[in-house]
């Protein structure tokens, strides 16, 4: 594994903060301490400090959205499964540093987790992972693709997803790459042409439709996002409200009928001469 020393800083020569940066404090000769903004290394990408700001995409941002919630959501029905977002794991494994993957999954947690750790240590936790979910930004598609698949073999996650997006300037071809664990690396697997990457950890189907990552229950029912969902519920409460409107209309209508209808009775009777 190469040392912190040994990675190239990651940027280019005309924005060496292109990828992000890190504050730290530095102390001058005159023994005051000023906070300084430094570039991100390819191991600092790798194994990210909180508080670092690494630049990504609204695209980037909007998937990872959608798959952590998928995963809050879905899970509602799987006590056993805990899904965390950016946050830091620290595998404990020996020759391993700690990630932080765009989305971890993890399996039989008996701790409670601190809602404000940045960092979990995964054996003291109890839980084991099942997944882990990374988006590719163009910067960083690199790591994700070759450094993070090989540590995260040793750590042992059977399986790794990685959405990857576009790297060219107005491409929007998007894949989603699955590999399962072999004792000898990574296999990647093979994608169903309609249903796409079956993950059985979570029992969830992984494809892209029109640019996105989605996900589908082995019933082929897609997993909504929020935003799906809180229009779901918008349009469900607007049929509602509809339903109420005929009902009242309905009743009105009845109402004006039943009317109508002793009228006419009383009318006959009076042409009847039948003052009952």
């Amino acid at each position: 594994m190469a040392s912190q020393t040994e990675t190239p800083t990651v940027g280019t020569a005309a924005d060496p903060f292109e990828r992000g940066w890190r504050t730290v404090a530095k102390r001058q000769e005159d023994g005051t301490v000023t906070e300084q903004r430094v570039p991100l290394t390819d191991w600092d990408i790798l194994h990210p400090q909180e508080g670092d700001f690494i630049a990504q995409s609204r695209y980037h941002g909007d998937n990872r959205c959608y798959l952590w919630t998928v995963f809050k959501t879905y899970a509602v029905g799987k006590p056993e499964l805990t899904t965390l977002y950016y946050t830091g794991v620290d595998w404990q494994v020996a020759g391993i540093e700690h990630h932080a993957p765009d989305v971890t999954v993890i399996e039989g947690m008996t701790r409670p987790l601190d809602p404000f750790q940045a960092l979990v240590n995964l054996r003291e936790s109890g839980g084991r992972p099942v997944l882990v979910i990374e988006v590719t930004s163009p910067s960083t598609r690199e790591i994700d693709l070759n450094e993070k698949a090989i540590e995260y073999h040793k750590v042992g996650i059977p399986y790794y997803v990685i959405v990857d997006t576009p790297i060219n300037p107005g491409d929007t071809t998007v894949s989603v790459i699955g590999y399962q664990y072999m004792p000898e690396g990574y296999l990647r697997m093979s994608a169903d042409p309609d249903r796409g990457i079956w993950i059985p950890t979570v029992g969830l189907w992984f494809r892209v439709e029109k640019s996105r990552v989605v996900c589908y229950t082995e019933q082929n029912e897609r997993v909504l996002d929020y935003m799906e969902l809180a229009q779901r519920k918008k349009d469900f409460e607007s049929d509602i409200e509809e339903a109420k409107e005929r009902t009242r209309i309905a009743n009105a209508e009845y109402d004006e009928l039943v009317a109508r209808i002793a009228q006419m009775e009383a009318e006959l009777r009076r042409l009847r001469g039948d003052s009952n």
